[in-house]
């Protein structure tokens, strides 16, 4: 009695592991095709819009060069909020233009004109002056290796795969869905006989 109680409890704990191992898959797949879905669309709005990304309020910019090691380094992307010039202060982080390209260094000193700044892995300042009107914002955070990710989704591959990625998705699991509900169709139908009906001859 006991060995088959035990064998019940072993049975039962496998069902449930089963079962969580599934209902976590399942919301693993949700949460990722929410994502891709989010990124879509955080992609295709920025495109329409003709700026660099942007989520509550902050810019999203992606990290093309390594002058800002270690505080972070070509591949990250950093947060940037719009600040008033008055507010920054030696220390900060700012992103400003120079151009038609983005920098983002330290600020070092502040002057009448404006700030100077210096990327943290150089050993000279910028040259010239940052006026303050050519500041996009301040640096409140930064993230690894998503710049790569910003860099990817804008060219036109990753446009399209970012686009067309959470449909795939969908299309590849319905597929998978419908295989594993075939393959457990003939599993029952080799245990009655392996023609669909309950092994009875008709006719």
């Amino acid at each position: 009695m006991k060995e088959v109680w035990r064998r019940a409890m072993a049975f039962c704990t496998r069902a449930r592991v089963r079962k969580a191992v599934k209902i976590l898959g399942k919301a693993g797949m949700a949460a990722l095709l929410v994502t891709a879905a989010a990124l879509a669309l955080f992609v295709v709005k920025s495109r329409l819009e003709g700026r660099p990304p942007g989520i509550a309020g902050l810019q999203v910019l992606a990290v093309n060069s390594g002058s800002m090691v270690p505080a972070f380094g070509a591949g990250s992307a950093v947060l940037v909020k719009p600040v008033d010039p008055a507010e920054i202060k030696p220390g900060d982080i700012i992103t400003y233009a120079l151009g038609d390209s983005l920098i983002t260094h330290r600020v070092v000193a502040r002057e009448s004109e404006g700030f100077v700044t210096r990327g943290d892995a150089n050993d000279s300042p910028d040259p010239g002056v940052v006026d303050p009107g050519d500041v996009v914002g301040k640096v409140v955070g930064a993230i690894p290796l998503l710049g790569h990710v910003l860099n990817f989704v804008w060219t036109p591959l990753g446009l399209v795969v970012t686009v067309l990625g959470p449909g795939i998705m969908l299309i590849v699991i319905e597929v998978r869905r419908l295989w594993l509900l075939g393959q457990e169709w003939l599993a029952k139908s080799r245990e009655r006989g392996g023609d669909g009906t309950n092994g009875e001859m008709s006719g």
